[in-house]
């Protein structure tokens, strides 16, 4: 009896553990009516994201997430840290890297959506976001159509699952 009593105790433990510590994906099957075409992540996406650059620019766990609908793409670039701190600390430096007249980029603002501060800017003929959520940081480049709707459906969803 009592080994009976100890494994359906350790039993539900175990489930209840694995559960618990079950990440939840920062890039979701459908954000809007874009459907998730590929991933990729590792060094790949390290990679993707320094050849971007022409340099080295991230050390960093990365995940780089491409959407489509129609003929239209979006793409979520996710950065890892060990912390909000160095999050919110790589975000304030990018957002002052991309700003400069000499950037690619132009009219770059901060705007409130959703209640979280994102960093809006153009260039290379789409709209481009920057903002933090916890240990994360994201940069999301969509066709200036649909950017916003994109946007505000993918801070839903990271609220949502509390990433």
């Amino acid at each position: 009896m009592k080994r009976k009593v100890f494994v359906i105790a350790a039993t539900i433990s175990l489930y209840f553990f694995s559960s618990c510590s079950e990440q939840v994906s920062p890039t979701p099957d459908k954000i809007a009516e874009f459907q998730l075409s590929r991933v990729i992540t590792g060094k790949e996406a390290k990679d993707f994201v320094n050849r971007l650059h022409f340099n080295s620019v991230t050390t960093e766990r990365n995940e780089i997430a491409f959407y489509r609908l129609n003929n239209s793409e979006a793409v979520i670039y996710v950065t890892f840290y060990n912390n909000e701190l160095d999050s919110y600390q790589n975000f304030d430096k990018m957002t002052k890297k991309i700003s400069p007249d000499n950037s690619v980029f132009e009219k770059g603002a901060f705007l409130n959506v959703k209640g979280k501060r994102v960093y809006q800017t153009f260039g290379l003929g789409q709209s481009h976001f920057v903002f933090t959520h916890k240990k994360l940081l994201f940069w999301i480049s969509a066709e200036n159509v649909s950017a916003k709707e994109f946007l505000i459906s993918y801070l839903e969803y990271i609220e949502l699952e509390d990433l």
